[in-house]
Formats: C-alpha cells, sequence, structure tokens
C-alpha cells in the first residue's frame, strides 16, 4: 500500500532547484485552473519493471487533463527526469496508486478475492 493516498500528476523526478522553486511553479499553473475535476472508473493492474501496480483508474475531465500538461510542461526545466519517467510522462496515465511492487502471485490471489473486488468497485464513483 502507499503509505500517502495520492493522484500522480508526474512521474518520479528530482527537483533541480530549491523546492520553494517547485511550489511557485505548482501555484502560478494552479491559479489558472477552477474545476479540475475526475472519476473513479476502475480498478487496474498493470504490469511494470519492478512488478505490479493496482490503482484506481480515473476518468479526468477536459481542464484536469490540460492542468497536467501545464504543471508537466512548466515544471520540465526545474527537474531531472528518471531515465524511464519521460516516457511515462508523455504517455499519461492517470490513476490513483492503491499498492505497487506486487508479485505475480500476490496480484493472483487479490484478483481471486471476490469481497476485496466489490469493495474497490465501492469506490468507482464522482470525486
Amino acid at each position: 500500500m502507499h503509505k500517502v493516498p495520492h493522484i500522480t500528476l508526474i512521474y518520479n523526478f528530482w527537483p533541480r532547484v530549491t523546492p520553494v522553486k517547485i511550489i511557485e511553479v505548482v501555484k502560478e499553473v494552479v491559479d489558472r485552473y477552477n474545476n479540475l475535476e475526475f472519476y473513479y472508473d476502475k480498478y487496474e493492474i498493470k504490469n511494470g519493471k519492478e512488478g505490479y501496480t493496482i490503482a484506481f483508474g480515473i476518468r479526468p475531465n477536459n481542464e484536469l487533463i490540460q492542468f497536467r500538461e501545464d504543471l508537466y510542461k512548466n515544471l520540465k526545466n526545474y527537474i531531472k527526469e528518471r531515465t524511464d519517467a519521460k516516457y511515462y510522462n508523455e504517455n499519461f496515465w492517470f490513476h490513483a496508486g492503491i499498492s505497487f511492487h506486487l508479485s505475480y502471485r500476490l496480484v493472483g490471489k487479490i484478483s481471486k478475492n471476490k469481497e476485496l473486488l466489490r469493495v474497490s468497485s465501492c469506490f468507482c464513483m464522482s470525486v
């Protein structure tokens, strides 16, 4: 499980500038938007290089899509992206991560757990 529930907007990076500058850039972009709406529309299991990820898929509104693109473009010069992150930032998957780095065996057990799947499906609604 993630220690802090969150929605990923930009994949793994390290700041090249002070945290204050990152916050300033984020604030500048955020101030241009006021309706960042989304819905959880399904739970998803994806296989990555470091194991499986379980997440709630997000169906964003157009403003949230544009916000994420603007945020990435505005931060790009101030961050160092992990080698593989650039691909993911440019081919973005809107999601809220639940757990990651899972084994095939554990994902198999989770996907067969009817009660867990039933509870997870309750979250697929408007936020």
